[in-house]
């Protein structure tokens, strides 16, 4: 498999012309940061290059100036999170030094799939430098097929709310409301 896998089809269904396997959009003055592999490696994990971590590095610094969130999607999560503890859950090699660029940052919301696993409590984490962690359930490998979060932007918080897209209906177990850093 070829990263040209990836981006040929999502070039077609989205009408974009990314050339790389990372991008970002500007939606109503939010920033939504994409990362991506660079490589297809033996088992699960990610390849970050050293562009793109820069790359990375100056997005996110362009996209916090102004104080609102930013949105960080990555399909691994970083290791250790979200209950993680062996290799194949997390990123890769690079997961210390993605995790680097990203707590420098204020309001990054990072989010990730990977794992498979319900929306329960351990979903979201606030890491100690203030980075807010959301693990996504695949809507086909968990347990309640079609679940997912959905996310509320306000001017003093950000509130995630679990949705069952399939069924239209609100999962009331998963409601968290998180105030955003103004310093």
């Amino acid at each position: 498999r070829a990263i040209s896998n990836f981006i040929v089809p999502y070039n077609l269904y989205a009408r974009h012309d990314i050339d790389k396997s990372y991008y970002y959009r500007v939606i109503k003055g939010y920033y939504f940061v994409v990362m991506g592999t660079e490589a297809v490696l033996e088992g699960t994990a990610a390849y970050i290059s050293p562009e793109q971590l820069a790359w990375l590095d100056g997005t996110l610094a362009e996209a916090t100036t102004g104080g609102k969130p930013v949105f960080l999607i990555n399909h691994q999560p970083f290791l250790g999170s979200h209950g993680t503890t062996h290799e194949a859950e997390g990123m890769g090699e690079q997961n210390d030094a993605v995790y680097a660029i990203v707590s420098k940052y204020k309001n990054v919301f990072y989010f990730s799939g990977h794992i498979h696993r319900n929306l329960a409590a351990n979903s979201y984490e606030r890491t100690a430098e203030g980075v807010n962690l959301i693990s996504v359930p695949s809507l086909g490998k968990s347990d309640i097929p079609g679940c997912g979060v959905q996310v509320e932007v306000y001017p003093e918080r950000v509130e995630l709310r679990g949705r069952n897209f399939s069924k239209n209906q609100w999962i009331d177990d998963f409601s968290i409301q998180v105030p955003l850093d103004w310093q």
